[in-house]
């Protein structure tokens, strides 16, 4: 039994009409709109990522990050059948199991960048100016 008198049902036993939202895994009702928003910014990131990839021969940070952006797309889009069924299991354990990716994801990504600035100051590559005047002086070099 609940604190207000009734009986409290598992996965697959509740919709909006019978049953609490407060009962929801969440406790809440996902924002469609705002998921939806959230959708269609990953997805433009990662056609920018991709376009800017195969301009500038990033292929390994392209594709991370391009991946990390469908992650977060197909975590976003199961709190989107959250947001109709807030006792979803397979919208829950979309959203759960693609967010948790993401941090291995970004974590690849951040250092497959990290490997190439470090490759440049090796081998004293030509940087973009505004790196080699302003962010190396300030930051990576003692004074």
């Amino acid at each position: 039994m609940s604190s207000d008198g009734s009986e409290q049902r598992g996965w697959g036993e509740c919709d909006l009409e019978t049953c609490s939202i407060k009962w929801s895994i969440f406790q809440y009702q996902p924002n469609l709109a705002a998921n939806a928003v959230f959708i269609a910014i990953f997805g433009i990131s990662m056609l920018v990522h991709i376009y800017q990839g195969y301009r500038w021969k990033q292929w390994t940070f392209a594709t991370l990050v391009s991946v990390g952006c469908a992650v977060e797309m197909i975590g976003h889009g199961g709190r989107i059948i959250m947001h109709d069924d807030p006792w979803s299991f397979t919208g829950f354990m979309l959203q759960i199991s693609e967010f948790d990716k993401l941090q291995e994801l970004w974590t690849w990504t951040n250092s497959s960048s990290l490997h190439l600035v470090c490759a440049c100051l090796d081998d004293g590559c030509h940087l973009h100016h505004f790196v080699q005047e302003v962010l190396i002086p300030k930051f990576l070099k003692p004074k």
